[in-house]
């Protein structure tokens, strides 16, 4: 294509409500001359919500994903190389141009998400009382991108939060994309280089025009819960309760009033309720070298 003109009027109002809930809990034991014992499971929730609205794609590869790891996980995650990340070939649609914008948006977001995970409040009576809690742990996340042109640039925002420790690397990170720590985990951003405004970038024959006139309302109302405690247990002997891990994710992105002009981009999520033992890794090749020696014997 030579020219490409992108023009629309939109008008959207999006609702989501959404309740998930994981119990084994609130459970109760009782015997007056014996024993009694309370043991409940793991109980794992998550809700993962993706809205596209008023959002044109043209020419783009596209990857958004929400991974939920509940407890440790051992095991590397591997994206696309970063090649899928690099600037697209002289024959890549309206790339060597000039690119105009005029863009009248509206966005009103409304996130209500509460994510909440529960293994205690537990009672235990007896002649001798134990009790033991498992693990509980709960995570929110929320990823906005709003009336917003990405193009000259390739897209990538890549959110890890950890409970626990990473034992692991990063390898091939693409150039230009930084690295931010944060207290429970590190984002992976290419995002903000990739913003683009609204003047020309360079002269040629192609040309891009997009004129926008969209309003957009989302709301989302989310409640997610994970329930392993609650329980009583109530003997004339011995009296327990042993309760299984607790783990709940909520996690939104939302994309509205937004074009995306002939670019690759990867949103993400991961949420890794334990440890992580592994790498990060854009792309993995399938030549390995390895080499032995051998040694007289002792």
């Amino acid at each position: 294509l030579t020219k490409l003109f992108v023009q629309s009027f939109n008008t959207a109002y999006l609702e989501n409500t959404i309740a998930v809930e994981a119990s084994s809990g609130e459970n109760a034991a009782t015997s007056t001359s014996e024993n009694a014992a309370v043991a409940t499971g793991n109980a794992f929730a998550a809700a993962n919500v993706i809205n596209m609205v008023n959002t044109n794609v043209i020419g783009s590869d596209y990857l958004a994903f929400i991974m939920n790891a509940f407890g440790s996980w051992e095991g590397d995650l591997v994206l696309p190389p970063g090649s899928f990340f690099e600037n697209w070939l002289e024959d890549s649609c309206c790339t060597d141009g000039s690119i105009t914008a005029a863009n009248e948006n509206t966005a009103g977001i409304e996130n209500n998400v509460d994510a909440s995970a529960d293994s205690g409040s537990n009672t235990a009576s007896g002649g001798s009382a134990s009790i033991q809690t498992g693990s509980a742990a709960s995570a929110s996340n929320i990823m906005t991108i709003a009336n917003t042109n990405i193009f000259g640039n390739n897209l990538l925002l890549l959110y890890v939060r950890t409970g626990g420790n990473w034992s692991g690397r990063i390898f091939s990170l693409p150039d230009g994309v930084n690295i931010i720590g944060t207290d429970d985990g590190f984002i992976i951003d290419g995002f903000t280089r990739s913003l683009g405004g609204s003047e020309a970038r360079s002269e040629g024959a192609a040309s891009t025009t997009i004129s926008n006139q969209s309003t957009a309302r989302i709301i989302n109302n989310i409640s997610v819960s994970a329930l392993t405690g609650q329980n009583s247990a109530f003997a004339g002997r011995n009296a327990a309760v042993s309760t299984g891990h607790a783990f709940a994710a909520a996690n939104v992105l939302n994309i509205a009033n937004t074009n995306i002009i002939g670019k690759n981009w990867l949103l993400a999520i991961l949420n890794v309720f334990g440890d992580w033992k592994g790498d990060l890794a854009f792309g993995r090749p399938d030549l390995w070298v390895g080499a032995s020696a051998e040694g007289p014997s002792p």
